[in-house]
């Protein structure tokens, strides 16, 4: 049931965001009399459709995408008449290329605002300072000599005020050395830290955490923690007498103690309990069933406020996305971070589940991760024609019907190799 739900979330998400990316597209064409001639969700056989006008309206057999096709848009088709792709000035077959990122692009900042004004829910430690409130033995953070209670001021020069921040440059520079400013006992300490590359995805990791309290969030039934009377939001301050500062220390004492009687000491409100648990043995480690407490909060903005926030973290999302793309060229972050169908449609089932929210922030995202990827100079996508475009402007002389085609060719074989390589890629991640 599950494969089913993520097989039409990722058609759900897969169409709107096409349907955006081609209407672009579409739209300029109409506006400037280009026939087209295909409106295609997918790529190769035509499997239904129908023809309204000029244009035939189809589904194809492989979900990966879709195009438009314009009336004389590809070199032997071109037959010289005004209503033809290749007939347009370049100005003209630059905006139509152009406009469809741009549409995923204003969709990503409509989203964006909309979730703005109506409210994102978030955990609230994303906005707190960067205070390290946990690490792990062995981590590159312990290695580093960073201390609990470091506050991260500064990576490579670059001011950090929120733990988002600090979160986002660490889990994008995996094998990367990074300068940070730590404040510690009032002072500035510079640390040299090495996040490491971990999980399926090979993203940075440096071994720490936010501070977080030791107050129960969630029960899971028939587990060890609600079977012996812990409810949600208790905040265990001692076990076995041992006093518990915060939620890290907690589970690493419950993980060393599988079938050995813990004594939980929690605050319930006003009054002091103490509980008896004794965790399950799940492959030699304790496990009691109790997922932490996060506080989170809400924000709405009116919706010219909401608006310029939308623009701002599209503005946000598309410099980090250059700045990962960077990365991936020159090695500084493997290729098993990227993400193709499979992965786009487990992403999706999840989205849709979490809420209107959810699938709308993600629906913004992908939308932006499409935008970006069409205008990178790759023959077949809509950047490689808009370079091969720039350069007969820049040359002043068209390249050859012969040349355009063998250009496409090269493309649609090598949007063919990557759409292999990103599935196989997906499918290995799975048997990490």
């Amino acid at each position: 049931m599950a494969i089913v739900g993520k097989i039409i979330s990722f058609f759900i998400v897969f169409g709107i965001l096409v349907l955006v990316h081609e209407f672009g597209h579409f739209i300029t064409a109409k506006l400037f009399g280009v026939r087209v001639e295909v409106f295609s969700f997918g790529f190769g056989k035509r499997l239904f459709g129908k023809k309204i006008g000029e244009t035939d309206y189809r589904v194809s057999l492989i979900p990966l995408g879709g195009y438009v096709a314009l009336a004389g848009e590809e070199a032997k088709d071109v037959k010289g008449e005004p209503y033809e792709f290749e007939s347009q000035p370049k100005w003209k077959k630059a905006l139509i290329l152009l406009n469809g990122p741009i549409f995923n692009l204003i969709l990503t900042i409509i989203l964006l605002s909309v979730l703005f004004t109506i409210g994102i829910e978030r955990p609230a430690y994303l906005d707190k300072p960067a205070k390290i409130g946990w690490i792990q033995k062995g981590s590159p953070a312990e290695k580093a000599g960073l201390k609990v209670g470091d506050i991260v001021i500064e990576i490579n020069g670059k001011k950090i005020t929120r733990w988002e921040e600090f979160e986002t440059i660490i889990t994008t520079s995996p094998k990367e050395g990074l300068n940070l400013k730590v404040l510690r006992d009032g002072k500035i300490v510079s640390v040299k830290l090495h996040p490491k590359a971990a999980g399926a995805y090979q993203i940075g990791q440096a071994g720490v955490m936010y501070e977080l309290p030791a107050k129960i969030g969630q029960l899971a039934s028939g587990m060890p923690a609600s079977r012996a009377g812990l409810k949600t939001g208790d905040l265990v301050i001692k076990i076995n007498g041992q006093e518990i500062k915060n939620y890290y220390q907690m589970r690493e004492i419950v993980l060393k103690s599988p079938k050995k009687e813990l004594i939980f000491t929690v605050k319930r409100g006003n009054e002091i309990k103490e509980i008896k648990v004794i965790p399950e043995d799940q492959g030699g480690k304790g496990v009691i069933g109790v997922i932490a407490y996060f506080d989170t909060v809400k924000k709405k903005y009116p919706i010219h406020i909401a608006l310029l926030n939308g623009v701002k973290e599209t503005k946000r999302l598309t410099v980090l996305t250059y700045q990962v793309l960077k990365k991936l060229i020159v090695g500084k972050i493997s290729y098993k971070s990227l993400s193709g169908p499979i992965d786009i449609a487990d992403f999706s089932y999840a989205a849709v589940k979490s809420g209107a929210s959810g699938f709308l922030q993600f629906l913004a995202f992908i939308s932006l991760q499409l935008g970006i990827i069409n205008l990178l100079p790759i023959p077949a996508l809509d950047g490689g024609q808009l370079f091969v475009i720039l350069i007969e402007a820049i040359v002043r002389k068209d390249f050859s019907p012969k040349w355009k085609e063998r250009i496409a060719m090269i493309g649609f074989y090598l949007l063919i190799m990557l759409s292999v390589f990103v599935i196989l890629n997906d499918v290995l991640k799975r048997m990490h």
